[in-house]
């Protein structure tokens, strides 16, 4: 396995502008570079199918979906979060998340304050746990301008996993799971 990936942000927002990923799995390749055009609720995606031993040949296919006014990449959700003040129990941030492969949102649910022991020592955090749902969206258009675009259901919501931020202004990951 090699996977990598590339975020670049918006200074003024956090919300990314482009994000490039190179994943290498069980002996295939294949890269999504996403730019993102929030003001007109559009994602354009230039996905490639790299040469291996298993795809002699490679492939390219480029195309623009529709995307919530608010999307996020698959890191930069994590700013937005940081960044924000206070978390109450069982209070719920909802994030879209689209990363050239598939839109989910993500909802992020305050479960609370827990210490937590890492390798650099105790952290009093807050714990999020989070469900992923897969969505679709389709473009809308006003007047021949894109709108915010119509948003379904494609898999249902399911558990995903827990993440803890440290209470203190850095607002440090100290744990995924």
């Amino acid at each position: 396995m090699d996977d990598r990936a590339n975020t670049f942000l918006s200074p003024m927002t956090f919300r990314p502008l482009r994000a490039e990923k190179f994943f290498k799995e069980a002996g295939k390749a294949r890269t999504y570079e996403v730019d993102y055009d929030h003001d007109n609720f559009s994602a354009k995606v230039h996905k490639i199918w790299h040469k291996t031993e298993k795809t002699p040949k490679e492939k390219e296919r480029t195309y623009t979906r529709a995307i919530p006014g608010l999307t996020f990449d698959a890191f930069s959700w994590f700013f937005d979060l940081r960044a924000k003040e206070d978390f109450k129990p069982d209070e719920v941030h909802s994030y879209y998340i689209d990363d050239g492969w598939k839109l989910n949102r993500v909802d992020l649910t305050v479960v609370g304050e827990e210490r937590v022991l890492t390798p650099m020592g105790w952290f009093t955090s807050t714990r999020f746990d989070f469900t992923r749902e897969e969505l679709k969206a389709t473009h809308k258009k006003s007047d021949g301008k894109n709108i915010e675009p119509s948003v379904e259901t494609r898999k249902e919501a399911k558990p995903f996993g827990s993440v803890w931020l440290s209470n203190d202004s850095r607002r440090i990951p100290v744990k995924v799971q």
